[in-house]
């Protein structure tokens, strides 16, 4: 969820006129998509703590809309990292790669990486 917090942030940031610098921002297995399967939390009970986190997650949530409405300055560079073999989100959906080109992203694709595998191999970039 990280990743999709530090968009928001961005957005408002934006929206204030208060980002004027040069920033890089590298989202690193990301479901800019959201997940399909957390729609299903919305039938589960709202008393269990981590539904509602979960529920910001989902393809059909209203941040997931913020997501898909977002337009960045041009100040603002996105590189965004995915694992191949992620079982958690696609990135080869054509919704993924429309949300990668919102945000002015570039999409790297690790070969053979799951979605917590990628974190390790952009370490390797470094």
């Amino acid at each position: 969820m990280g990743g999709r917090v530090a968009i928001g942030s961005l957005a408002i940031l934006s929206s204030k006129g208060t980002l004027t610098n040069r920033v890089e921002l590298n989202l690193i297995a990301v479901p800019l998509a959201g997940i399909a399967r957390a729609n299903l939390l919305r039938l589960l009970p709202r008393f269990l703590p981590w539904i509602r986190l979960l529920n910001g997650m989902a393809s059909s949530s209203g941040h997931q809309r913020m997501i898909e409405h977002l337009r960045l300055p041009g100040n603002v560079e996105v590189n965004v990292f995915a694992g191949d073999q992620d079982s958690v989100f696609k990135h080869s959906t054509k919704k993924y790669r429309a949300l990668v080109s919102v945000l002015h992203g570039t999409l790297h694709v690790f070969p053979n990486a799951t979605h917590m595998s990628a974190l390790e191999e952009v370490a390797r970039l470094r």
